[in-house]
């Protein structure tokens, strides 16, 4: 199974790049908000003093522990705990898109749920 983790690697040399953090952070809210007909809320924000971006979902009539295991278990995507309802996506500079685009298609499976 691919594992995907679109934040920090503990113990990294490199510092984060709040730039490409911030576009990368962008991107992952673009491609969640394309959901947003769909029921999925979205909510997302780049913290400046530690230079990581977090996106958060949530889907209406599903819970998200359910969303969350799934996401984890079924589909190798790193997700940090629930926090005010909603499923949050920790994103660094070092994420690469394509893992972005992986992240999208994954949450695609939890509305056949």
């Amino acid at each position: 199974m691919r594992r995907v983790n679109l934040g920090p690697i503990e113990g990294a040399l490199l510092p984060e790049d709040p730039s490409i953090t911030a576009a990368k952070t962008r991107h992952l809210t673009y491609r969640m908000e394309e959901f947003l007909p769909d029921g999925l809320l979205v909510k997302a924000s780049v913290d400046a003093r530690s230079g990581l971006g977090k996106v958060g979902i949530c889907l209406p009539n599903l819970p998200c522990a359910l969303a969350a295991r799934h996401l984890g278990q079924v589909c190798g995507v790193v997700v940090c705990p629930e926090e005010d309802g909603m499923i949050w996506f920790l994103v660094s500079s070092r994420a690469s898109f394509e893992d972005i685009d992986y992240v999208q298609a994954a949450v695609t499976t939890l509305f056949s749920l």
